[in-house]
Formats: structure tokens, C-alpha cells, sequence
């Protein structure tokens, strides 16, 4: 009988997977390979086409084309009881009339496993999600978070080799939603199960993930580990979904930028120049701030509290910038100040990144079909040999 520890992650790889409904394409050509025990989180904006791709993944949905592979075998044809996937709903659909123990070992009742076996089950994952003694409550008996961790046993009972998770932190309250996706971390580490979440929070992809996929209009914007694509966006879309990020029209100069209104402002971090008038993208924790009253070329307009740090919003001319500061703000509103930058980012006119590589500017080109690596379209390819 297998435990819960013995639980291990398949290799998942998607080929051109296209998603039709009428007219439009909710998944179009999305090509990505997730390794054995990695946590994946699909991220974008409603309409994007996270959650269709995650529900083609675990049979709910027929793409129109494209292959889905687990472990090198083609599951579009495989129906949902037979894939070694489960999904976590957003709603937890738990049986309200069922208790705790009988909410978990539902599935393994239905494919009609030995009351043992059953039994040490429930018990394990219980232990597992901190509900050991809960085995007789009803749902309406426990909070949200413990309800959640039930819907995680539940899932878990049927050992999948590959866990799909949609949006399941979003109805909590903040507390508690960070306290959960800390602990399905955890847990995920523990018991390597692949795992694949749906989110549109950018903290949570950032906190829990192995590597994120940007979406948008149905196509892979970026894949990537999480610092790399915060550091290196590929694209003015992924740079201002995964964190913030402010733009500026305006020229490069030998000590930084200058803003279409003449003001020259100092980029600390050197930088090739480029040709013509990129569109010049700052984060505001690149953005530094000093008071000065009688003479500052930018303007506070907006001051959010944000507990031990403040956000402030900029002004000069047309232009402006957020920017992360302490406790103590340089002003307020209204106040003159002055502005200088750590670093800066550079993107064409159609919003593709400029990469900037010992010298030679080329554009990093994001949101095609499928966009991956080229180590990344090797993998791919080697499953099709």
C-alpha cells in the first residue's frame, strides 16, 4: 500500500495546445514542459486562458489541437477518472452532510479500496494537513482554512502524480491566505507531488513558485524562474503584471534620462545607449527620493501607506513615476523633490524589451506561440523523437 511520502511528480509536457470556443482562442499554440515535482503557477489576467489550460490538463476540457503528455504518454483522449491528475478548486465543493474523514476517503470509496487501507489513509493525510482529531466534525464545523486543507486531502487521497490548483487561496482573507499557500508549499516540497497552480496574484506566483508563465490573450508572454522574470521582463505586459512598474517617454544621455519636458534625471546602474526613443521603464523600488523644497523637478501628488513602507506617486511634466520609500516620507503632497533612479529598463515602441548584452542592444522578443528557451524547445522536441 502506497503512503503518502511514496507520492511522487510526473512529467508533464504540452505541444501546441489550442483551445477554440467560436471564434476566439482561449488557449492559442502553448507549447511548455513542467519537470517531475516542480511547482508551476500559471499567471495572467482574467481572459488570459490560465484556467482553460489548466482544465484541458486535467481532462475537464478537449483542446481543438496540440498534444498533452504525462510521463511521454497522450492523455487528450484519457478521461478524468483515469489520469493521475486531481484539482483543487477555487470552490471547495466540500459534502456538506459528510464529515471530515468521509469527505477524504470519498474517492477511494468510489474505487473501492479495503476499508484498511482506506482507514490508514484518511489517518495519514489528516496528520499530514494538521487535522489529526478533526476525523468527525462536519464542514460547517471548520473555518475556511481548515476546509481548504480538507479539499487538499481529499485530493491527495488519490495519490496524483500531478496536483492542479485553481485560484484556491482567492475567497480567504489575506491572513489566513498567506498562512495556506505557505503551508501547500510546504507540503508540496514534502510529498513531490507536480503541482500546478492558476493565479492572477503576483505575490503568491512569486512566493511559491519553481517558475512562472505569463499569459496573455492565450499565449505564453515569458516562462521563467520568478527573479528572472521580475529582473528581466521580456515584455512592458510582464513587467507591469509581475510587480510595478512605471513608464517614461524620453531620450538616454550620457548620466541617464532625459523626460520629453527637458528634466534630466540621473540613472545610477550604467547602461548602453540606444538608438531613438525607447520607452524607459523604472520599478519603484528603483526610484530614490530626496527633499528638496525650493527647487525639486518632481511633485508628490499621492502618498499610500503601506504599514513600514510608503508609496508615493510622482509628477513632472506629463511623466509619472511610483516609488517605494520608508516610514518617513521626503514631503507631502504637493511637495517639490528631487528624483534619481538605480536602474532603469528600455522597451521598443511595440513593447518588446531591449536587452542590452556587452554592448549590442537587441529586442527580446515576448508573447509568441509557446515562447520558451531554447533549452526549453529542445526538451520538447526530444519528446517527439
Amino acid at each position: 500500500m502506497s503512503t503518502v511520502n511514496e507520492i511522487r511528480g510526473s512529467e508533464l509536457v504540452l505541444e501546441e495546445v489550442t483551445k477554440i470556443f467560436g471564434t476566439v482562442a482561449a488557449v492559442d499554440q502553448v507549447s511548455l514542459r513542467v519537470a517531475p515535482s516542480e511547482f508551476l503557477t500559471l499567471l495572467g489576467p482574467s481572459g488570459s486562458g490560465k484556467t482553460t489550460l489548466l482544465r484541458m490538463i486535467g481532462g475537464f476540457l478537449s483542446p481543438n489541437s496540440g498534444r498533452i503528455l504525462i510521463d511521454g504518454d497522450d492523455v487528450v483522449d484519457m478521461p478524468v477518472e483515469r489520469r493521475p491528475t486531481a484539482m483543487l478548486f477555487q470552490q471547495l465543493s466540500l459534502w456538506p452532510h459528510l464529515t471530515v474523514a468521509r469527505n477524504v476517503s470519498f474517492g477511494l470509496e468510489l474505487r473501492r479500496r479495503p476499508k484498511e487501507e482506506i482507514a490508514q489513509k484518511v489517518r495519514d493525510l489528516l496528520g499530514v494537513v494538521g487535522l489529526s482529531g478533526f476525523e468527525d466534525r462536519l464542514p460547517s464545523q471548520l473555518s475556511g482554512g481548515q476546509q481548504q486543507r480538507v479539499a487538499l486531502a481529499r485530493a491527495l487521497a488519490l495519490e496524483p502524480r500531478i496536483l492542479l490548483l485553481d485560484e484556491p487561496f482567492s475567497a480567504l482573507d489575506t491572513k489566513l491566505r498567506i498562512e495556506l499557500r505557505t503551508f501547500v508549499r510546504k507540503l508540496q516540497r514534502e510529498v513531490g507531488t507536480t503541482t500546478i497552480l492558476v493565479t492572477h496574484d503576483q505575490e503568491e506566483a512569486l512566493e511559491l513558485s519553481d517558475r512562472i508563465v505569463v499569459l496573455r490573450d492565450g499565449r505564453v508572454e515569458q516562462i521563467g524562474e520568478p527573479t528572472e522574470i521580475y529582473d528581466l521582463p521580456k515584455t512592458g505586459f510582464v513587467a507591469e503584471f509581475l510587480g510595478s512598474m512605471s513608464f517614461l517617454t524620453g531620450s538616454l544621455t550620457a548620466r541617464g534620462v532625459r523626460l520629453e519636458n527637458g528634466v534630466e534625471v540621473e540613472v545610477q546602474e550604467p547602461f548602453d545607449h540606444v538608438a531613438g526613443t525607447p520607452q524607459i521603464g523604472v520599478r519603484p523600488e528603483d526610484v530614490l527620493v530626496s527633499a528638496n523644497e525650493g527647487s525639486g523637478a518632481f511633485v508628490i501628488d499621492r502618498i499610500t501607506r503601506k504599514g513600514y513602507f510608503n508609496e508615493i506617486w510622482l509628477s513632472c511634466g506629463g511623466a509619472t513615476v511610483g516609488a517605494y520609500v520608508g516610514r518617513e516620507v521626503p514631503g507631502s503632497i504637493h511637495s517639490r523633490v528631487d528624483v534619481r533612479m538605480r536602474k532603469i529598463h528600455l522597451f521598443t515602441e511595440s513593447g518588446d524589451a531591449i536587452d542590452l548584452d556587452n554592448g549590442n542592444a537587441s529586442v527580446a522578443v515576448g508573447g509568441g506561440p509557446g515562447e520558451q528557451s531554447e533549452s526549453e524547445r529542445a526538451e520538447v522536441q526530444e519528446t517527439r523523437r
